[in-house]
């Protein structure tokens, strides 16, 4: 009888200590009650207890007849790379997968936040599944993980008046540097670009590949394959955030810029041969 009890104590022991050691991911809810029309931020954060994670992924899972989301934002997340960022997979769950290259220890890392807007009357719960984390291990070890989900109180707004979103960030992306390469396993070793902007308001919302002209732009993600594989070429990239705020990143080949110089210096030559003829012309 004694052994078993000591069995059964040593196991509550392993078990109290394994969910205290494991990585959590929690929503937090700016305001828990509203009113329909009004809105409210969920914060989905990242508490790895100590541990180094270098991959995360899951699902946000909320009622479409309760709310309705009216913006993503990822600008404060400490993901560095969106294997796919968050989006709507269908109405009603929003998937997400990002990396830290050489992981990341954190006790309230935000991973990213919605802003839901009440729709219908009632109390809705906003939950997380799905969720993986990958420890830094070098072995992709999967992550033991427990998960804190939250809910939302909506009552009946009487004046039927829609809160608004305020449009804050009025800032740019961070500069950023675009790369033109070619690997043998990549495109069939044509040439393409690679970049990645950081905006830490409301995130990157999307890139704008421009080849030659601003008038001949595409929206495109790193890494694009080049249009025109040439070794003269003149490409903008333009990283735009959420808030429509604009950077641009400009590439220009060197061979480029040295057709340019003569083409500048020979037309220097002419002026100064047409001036020279026209003296001695109309010399005095």
């Amino acid at each position: 009888m004694k052994k078993i009890k000591l069995t059964i104590i040593i196991l509550c022991i392993l078990f109290v200590s394994d969910v205290a050691s494991a990585s959590s991911v929690n929503l937090t809810v700016e305001k828990s009650n509203i009113k329909t029309g009004e809105l409210s931020t969920i914060n989905v954060q990242l508490d790895t207890k100590l541990n180094s994670i270098n991959t995360v992924e899951g699902d946000l899972v909320y009622d479409k007849n309760f709310l309705k989301v009216e913006k993503i934002n990822i600008g404060n997340s400490f993901i560095s790379f969106w294997v796919e960022k968050p989006n709507f997979v269908n109405e009603g769950r929003i998937h997400f997968s990002g990396i830290v290259p050489g992981g990341i220890t954190i006790a309230q890392g935000d991973v990213f936040s919605v802003i839901f807007r009440g729709v219908n009357e009632g109390k809705t719960g906003i939950t997380l599944e799905n969720i993986n984390l990958f420890l830094n291990d070098g072995e992709g070890t999967k992550d033991t993980v427990t998960v804190n989900n939250s809910s939302l109180n909506i009552t009946q707004n009487t004046t039927q008046v829609e809160e608004q979103i305020i449009a804050n960030d009025k800032t740019k992306p961070e500069k950023f540097t675009t790369e033109r390469t070619r690997n043998i396993y990549i495109y069939d070793n044509k040439w393409y670009l690679v970049y990645s902007a950081q905006d830490k308001g409301t995130g990157i919302d999307y890139y704008e590949v421009c080849e030659f002209s601003r008038q001949n732009c595409i929206k495109s993600e790193s890494p694009h394959l080049l249009k025109y594989q040439t070794p003269f070429y003149r490409v903008i990239v333009r990283a735009v955030d959420a808030d429509g705020n604009a950077r641009e990143s400009i590439l220009l080949s060197k061979w480029l810029i040295l057709v340019i110089v003569l083409l500048i210096v020979g037309l220097m030559f002419c002026v100064l041969y047409i001036y020279r003829r026209y003296l001695r012309k109309y010399r005095v």
